[in-house]
């Protein structure tokens, strides 16, 4: 290409692209903006040499310069003034290494029919849209190490949130997170109900190495916990586990 670049390729696409349609096919902008690109610098020998170089380009563009979709965010949420369907999620610690000064919990809930999102127009053809939602709960300090919490299953009222359709909501999971202060170096206790299981009455208990608390002296992932006992390392006595027994009883009108 006579005195060009990758620099001017890429100049000449974003000219080309100001705004990305949602509907746009890959394929199609290249070919549109090959035509453009062999008008305007009437292509010679040089400027096939850099074929490559210029679909390279265009697939960069494709990737970067596309507006993400429209993805929710609280504001965009209906929340139930009135929830039918609760459950009372109690979350009971025995033999803790110590006490928790942080202690939040959180309600998930995932869109159930995937057709009323947004197609996925990204090069990758990865779904972007948000389809799930993560709610606060209440806690309250319950008897003992407990803490208990109300969560209902149709907290989120059902929309059209992307003008696809109705999308609806179903609660997956509930959980509670505790550390020592708070600090980001403390180890994080996650307990949740398995996914899909909060809405159901459940108990289950999760055992936690008491050595990990309060930190481990540097920033570590959350801490799960181990349900099924056989995994326990067997070098560690049962002192030196902790537990948090998660349970969710349905709640009548």
């Amino acid at each position: 290409m006579r005195g060009g670049s990758i620099w001017q390729v890429l100049a000449l696409l974003q000219r080309l692209q100001p705004s990305c349609p949602g509907q746009l096919r890959r394929d199609v902008f290249i070919r549109a903006c090959l035509r453009h690109f062999i008008q305007r610098f009437k292509m010679n020998v040089h400027i096939l040499v850099c074929g490559r170089l210029f679909v390279a380009a265009a697939l960069i563009l494709l990737t970067t310069s596309c507006a993400a979709p429209k993805n929710i965010a609280m504001a965009d949420i209906k929340l139930n003034a009135n929830p039918e369907k609760k459950h009372t999620i109690t979350f009971s610690i025995q033999d803790a290494p110590g006490a928790f000064s942080l202690a939040k919990a959180f309600a998930t809930y995932d869109i159930v029919d995937k057709t009323c999102l947004p197609p996925a127009d990204n090069f990758q053809g990865v779904q972007m849209a948000k389809s799930a939602f993560t709610l606060p709960l209440e806690l309250v300090k319950g008897a003992g190490d407990s803490y208990v919490a109300t969560v209902a299953e149709d907290a989120i009222a059902d929309s059209d949130l992307y003008g696809q359709g109705i999308c609806h909501w179903k609660l997956t999971s509930a959980h509670i997170r505790l550390s020592a202060s708070g600090r980001s170096e403390d180890t994080s206790y996650v307990a949740a109900l398995p996914s899909g299981n909060a809405a159901e009455a459940r108990t289950l208990t999760l055992y936690y190495l008491k050595s990990s608390y309060p930190s481990l002296g540097n920033k570590s992932p959350p801490d799960h916990g181990i349900e099924d006992v056989a995994l326990l390392n067997p070098a560690v006595p049962a002192a030196g586990w902790f537990t948090i027994t998660v349970s969710s009883t349905e709640l009548t009108p």
